[in-house]
C-alpha cells in the first residue's frame, strides 16, 4: 500500500487567487480548492497601485486551513493519511 502525497499550489490571477491541495495516491490526481479570496489594486490617496499585504495575508490563511484541515492531533507535522488510525 503506498501512501498518498498532498502538494499545496497557490493559483494567482489578475482579480482572484486560490489556495488548492493536490492528492496524488500514485494512480491519480484529485484537486481540492481549500481557500478562495479577491486580488485587487487598492487606493492611496486617489492613486491605485497592486495589493500585496492583502493577497499574502490570504495566502497565509489557506495555508493555515490546509494545516489544520489534514494535521491529526498526536501526528506531528505529518498528515492525517500517514498516521496509523
Amino acid at each position: 500500500m503506498s501512501k498518498e502525497l498532498i502538494t499545496l499550489a497557490i493559483d494567482m490571477g489578475a482579480e482572484s487567487g486560490r489556495v488548492i491541495a493536490v492528492h496524488f495516491d500514485g494512480e491519480s490526481l484529485q484537486v481540492d480548492e481549500l481557500h478562495r479570496f479577491a486580488n485587487g489594486p487598492v487606493n492611496v490617496r486617489g492613486t491605485l497601485f497592486w495589493d500585496v499585504i492583502g493577497p499574502w495575508r490570504e495566502i497565509q490563511m489557506g495555508i493555515d486551513r490546509a494545516f489544520f484541515s489534514f494535521l491529526q492531533p498526536g501526528c506531528g507535522y505529518l498528515m492525517r493519511r500517514f498516521c496509523p488510525a
